[in-house]
C-alpha cells in the first residue's frame, strides 16, 4: 500500500514557479471604448482599432518547489530588476486594424510624456510587421509563455519614413530614448493616424507602474 501511495504521489508531483512581475499598467479616459488587460490596452474606434502594450516587463519575485511533497525553494526575492537586464531604451508595441478603411500611420509623430514633465518624440521604429509572435520561457519564466500581439519582424530600427499605408493588421515598436525604469508612470499620444489623408484624433492612453503575479505549473 506505501508503495502504491508513492507511485500516485510520483506521478502527480510536477514543479511549480511563481512569479512576481513589474509592468506599466495603461488606461484610457472615460470616454474611450477600451479593454484594459495586464499591461495591454485594446481601444476601439471609427475609423481604427488599436492595441497598445508596453514592453518592458521584469520579474522581481520567484518561487520555484514540488507540487505534493515540499518544499519550495525562493530563487528570487528582489523588490528591483536586475540592473544588468535593463535596457537603456523604452519599446511600445502599437498594432493598427484599418478594418477596410484608408489608414495611414506616421510612428514619429507619436509623443511620450514623462512624469516628470519631459516630451519625447520615438528615436525610430519598427515596423510595420505582421503576424504574432509566440515567446516560451521555458520552465524558469511562466510570465513569457504566452502569446503577443506584434511580431518584431527583421528587428531593423527606421529613422525616417513618413505616412505609411496600411492595408492590413499591422504592427509597430515605437522606440524611445529614455529607460523604462524606474520611471514606469508616463503617457503616449499616437498623433500620426490618418483615414483618407484626414488626421484621427485618438486618447491619450496613461501608464502606471503595477505588479502581478503569474503561475505556471510543469510536469
Amino acid at each position: 500500500m506505501l508503495a502504491g501511495m508513492l507511485f500516485v504521489l510520483a506521478a502527480l508531483q510536477g514543479c511549480f514557479v511563481a512569479q512576481k512581475s513589474l509592468f506599466s499598467a495603461p488606461s484610457a479616459g472615460e470616454k474611450a471604448a477600451a479593454r484594459e488587460n495586464d499591461n495591454l490596452i485594446f481601444i476601439e474606434m471609427a475609423p481604427v482599432n488599436l492595441t497598445v502594450t508596453a514592453s518592458y516587463r521584469p520579474v522581481t519575485k520567484e518561487l520555484i518547489g514540488i507540487l505534493i511533497l515540499p518544499p519550495f525553494i525562493p530563487t528570487k526575492w528582489h523588490d528591483e530588476p536586475d540592473p544588468n537586464l535593463i535596457p537603456d531604451k523604452t519599446a511600445i508595441e502599437v498594432r493598427l486594424d484599418p478594418a477596410g478603411r484608408q489608414i495611414s500611420f506616421d510612428p514619429l509623430k507619436s509623443v511620450l510624456r514623462t512624469a516628470d514633465g519631459k516630451v519625447l518624440r520615438p528615436a525610430g521604429f519598427i515596423g510595420p510587421t505582421f503576424g504574432s509572435q509566440y515567446i516560451s520561457g521555458g520552465l524558469r519564466d511562466p510570465t513569457r509563455s504566452r502569446p503577443r500581439h506584434c511580431s518584431p519582424g527583421d528587428g531593423k530600427i527606421k529613422t525616417s519614413e513618413g505616412q505609411i499605408s496600411l492595408d492590413e493588421i499591422s504592427c509597430f515598436y515605437l522606440i524611445f530614448d529614455r529607460s523604462p525604469y524606474p520611471d514606469m508612470d508616463f503617457n503616449l499620444s499616437l498623433e500620426g493616424i490618418a483615414d483618407a489623408g484626414k488626421p484621427v484624433s485618438t486618447p491619450i492612453i496613461y501608464f502606471n507602474k503595477a505588479s502581478a503575479w503569474m503561475f505556471g505549473i510543469f510536469p
